[in-house]
């Protein structure tokens, strides 16, 4: 069996004997500062790296959310909208709650409330009001209503695979990243 050792291709040396620096620096200041650097690094790549794992599953579970929720709307008959309509009312109010604890934690310059994923469909649900009320869809048929709330839904659906993406992206970026650095941990 060959032995693959293309894992070592990009392997970064630090040999730290030969290294040219300023008379006025100590070399040992420079080595522990150059290793922290290389530290804070890692520790950036690792956040980056679970902030978009995080983000990938959270858009996830919001895509299948919604597709429900959509799903739900285009087979409703009359009866079965107005109660959707009503919890998503209820629902729609709790979103902004939580959007408004999180603007005055902003304003006061603290970190604001990690949202949930139910605060997240609840604030959701309450941005689609707004963008109905704002268009000022008063559509007296079913049909009409029903493609206005899935036409929303739709629209959103496609923002959050956008977001997926470009988070799935980034996440293959950041893991190239790091399989370029050897670290003591891996």
């Amino acid at each position: 069996m060959p032995i693959d050792y293309s894992k070592w291709d990009n392997l970064e040396l630090s040999d730290d004997s030969d290294v040219e620096i300023h008379p006025n620096i100590e070399k040992g200041t420079f080595l522990r500062l150059r290793q922290r650097k290389i530290r804070e690094e890692r520790e950036t790549r690792r956040q980056q790296r679970e902030a978009n794992e995080e983000i990938v599953s959270l858009n996830a579970y919001l895509s299948e959310s919604i597709g429900k929720l959509r799903d739900q709307v285009v087979e409703a008959n009359e009866a079965v909208l107005g109660e959707l309509m009503d919890k998503w009312q209820k629902d729609a109010q709790k979103g902004d709650e939580y959007m408004t604890e999180r603007n005055k934690a902003i304003g006061r310059g603290e970190q604001p409330p990690v949202p949930s994923k139910e605060n997240m469909m609840d604030t959701l649900k309450a941005r689609i009001n707004a963008e109905l009320r704002e268009a000022a869809v008063n559509a007296v048929s079913l049909d009409d209503k029903r493609k206005a709330i899935a036409g929303l839904l739709e629209g959103h659906l496609d923002k959050l695979q956008k977001n997926k993406v470009d988070a799935e992206k980034e996440l293959e970026r950041i893991r190239k990243e790091e399989a370029k650095h050897v670290a003591p941990d891996s």
